[in-house]
């Protein structure tokens, strides 16, 4: 027998639990299903884009606000958890930059208030080791903005900044501040500058080195403690130019560090008239300028096409500038050798995997194109960006939500929308597994879309895009389900990258298998109704030897899919896929998938 043709689906599942509540009801008045707090917080951190960003079902103050209170809740009853979540959350895992910041506020302020929690974070401290606020005010940190963006993100919300936060603070300000951070990020557009951390925390210079470093094999210690020095100085340096720049002090230029010398040498060049000094890669790279400030810096006096050519060569524009710019660099005219450049880095994988990018901003990159220069390249780069999506036994049904929810921009700055997220993912799996997979656009009424062996991701979810509207604007996932099931009655899984605001599941009928919403029906599994809800939501239309992953691509704080231990039906969540995908693979093989930052699987 093979290891899925069994007559029950497995009954691993996510970690992601949701209960059954008989007034519960999604947003369109669906069943819905309550999640327990880590669940709903991570469903809401990792669909975070938050900040006052409004969702097509909820207002931007109420996200805010529950990721405050959920970090808190949990971070008390938790704190372990919160400890993995947060950072993990900001990190390589997920890269959501604003949620992990609200949460690590509201889960430190919740400790400080709690005299356990305090007694804890004293003990930890006590023998040696940081405490759970102080490791939070850091890790959540990994740009070099954001310790200044915390702390005044802090001050707003909940007063003056108490001791381990700036502890916290001054650890991420040592890790992530230097010459190049302190130029591209410390400026007069921010109201709490670099300096103004200093002062407030009481941020001192270290080094923090890691003396086992292969850089020190074979060094002695006299060596090693002289290196320490040398890194100890030229921060001590940078720590003082921090403070002078900010009140406009005097400052010794030779005193100053020697990329940020390069840099005012190289703009008083360019102002006395000198443009030559924009288009030699090494002064660029020397004097740390970013693409921004060359292109602010040049203006209408270098040709567009030369300047980008300096910049791309001296290695100073890193792959998501590269995306951005895609559509400039066809208008400027590159030379041979900066194409080359770009296409080289777009086909780099251990560059595409640095970069954190979420993967559905190669799709952003196609449509903002206006000819097909640069399509293959992407092609190539969402081929190393997918590269974890599985390939699974079996049939597979993939369904994608374009109901009219979805079709708004994911924040206000982006012109991306949630269904062309969902149909980035639903493209991505479809076309890793185009042998043996049917994939559908969903909303009123449903469409399968033709996936042929070799498919592009890109061209798959572009179609998909392009195609939002075209099925109605409702969330009829319990019909499209019924419907893509009766045409595919073979099929292992079903996939659902949806909202989870579903509307009840007894409308409409389907070819071979109809049903009004209030009629009496038998379902797939032989179990009768005789209304739109039941206690499995829209589970119910999935036969049991069927899994059913129903993708969470909003974080609201109800969903449509009961996920349990013993359950065939699972919640997964977040913009990003990989995680997901794991744990996808651990439910398939009858194991229980693990939060994802927890490599030892407890």
């Amino acid at each position: 027998m093979g290891k899925y043709n069994t007559k029950t689906a497995s009954s691993a599942s996510s970690p992601l639990a949701s209960s059954y509540s008989p007034a519960a009801r999604t947003a369109t008045g669906g069943q819905g299903f309550v999640s327990d707090a880590k669940s709903e917080l991570f469903r809401l951190g990792v669909n975070g884009l938050l900040g006052n960003e409004q969702t097509f079902h909820e207002t931007a103050g109420s996200r805010d606000k529950r990721m405050e209170s959920l970090s808190a809740q949990v971070a008390l009853e938790d704190p372990a958890w919160i400890a993995g979540f947060l950072p993990w959350l900001r990190g390589p895992g997920a890269n959501i930059r604003t949620a992990s910041l609200i949460g690590a506020g509201g889960a430190i302020h919740a400790r400080l208030s709690d005299k356990d929690a305090v007694r804890e974070d004293e003990l930890l401290s006590s023998v040696g080791h940081r405490g759970v606020n102080r490791y939070l005010a850091d890790q959540v940190c990994q740009r070099a903005d954001e310790p200044t963006e915390f702390a005044q993100m802090y001050i707003k919300k909940y007063g003056s900044l108490p001791k381990p936060v700036k502890r916290g603070l001054a650890d991420a300000a040592n890790r992530l501040w230097n010459p190049y951070s302190t130029m591209k990020y410390d400026t007069a557009s921010h109201g709490m500058r670099f300096g103004d951390l200093m002062n407030l925390a009481h941020i001192s210079p270290v080094t923090g080195y890691d003396a086992s470093a292969s850089i020190f094999e074979g060094m002695s210690e006299q060596g090693i403690a002289d290196y320490n020095t040398g890194l100890l100085t030229d921060k001590s340096a940078l720590f003082t130019h921090i403070v002078n720049r900010r009140y406009g002090n005097e400052e010794d230029f030779g005193s100053l560090p020697k990329m940020i010398q390069e840099n005012i040498s190289l703009r008083k060049d360019v102002a006395n008239g000198d443009v030559s000094a924009l288009l030699n890669p090494e002064r660029l790279r020397a004097a740390g300028m970013t693409w921004e400030d060359a292109l602010s810096l040049a203006g209408p006096k270098v040709d567009k096409g030369k300047l980008w050519d300096s910049l791309i060569l001296a290695g100073m524009v890193p792959i998501f500038a590269t995306l951005r710019n895609l559509r400039n660099f066809s208008e400027a005219k590159l030379s041979q050798e900066a194409k080359e450049h770009v296409h080289k880095q777009l086909a780099n994988e251990k560059t595409i995997q640095k970069s954190r990018i979420l993967p559905f901003r190669f799709l952003t990159a196609l449509e903002a194109q206006d000819s097909y220069e640069w399509h293959s390249d992407l092609e190539t780069a969402v081929q190393l960006a997918t590269r974890n999506v599985p390939k699974l036994d079996g049939k597979t049904i993939v369904l994608v939500d374009t109901s009219g929810s979805m079709d708004v921009p994911v924040s206000n700055g982006s012109k991306m929308t949630r269904s062309g997220i969902a149909a980035f993912m639903g493209g991505s799996f479809a076309a890793h597994n185009a042998e043996d997979v049917a994939l559908y656009i969903y909303a009123d009424g449903i469409k399968r879309i033709d996936v042929k062996k070799g498919s592009s991701v890109l061209k798959l979810a572009e179609e998909m895009h392009r195609l939002t509207g075209t099925v109605g604007h409702g969330t009829q996932t319990g019909l499209a389900m019924r419907q893509a099931i009766y045409e595919n009655p073979d099929a292992r899984r079903l996939i659902d990258n949806t909202d989870m605001q579903s509307f009840s599941h007894g409308r409409g009928t389907v070819r071979g298998y109809g049903y009004g919403y209030s009629s009496n029906y038998t379902d797939w599994n032989g179990r009768q109704f005789s209304s739109g809800f039941s206690r499995e939501g829209v589970g119910h239309e999935v036969p049991d030897k069927m899994h059913l992953y129903s993708f969470d691509l909003a974080g609201y704080k109800l969903t449509n899919v009961q996920s349990h231990d013993g359950s065939r039906t699972h919640q997964l969540s977040g913009m990003a896929g990989d995680p997901m995908f794991n744990w996808m693979k651990a439910i398939e093989a009858g194991n229980a998938a693990k939060w994802p930052w927890l490599p030892s699987g407890k």
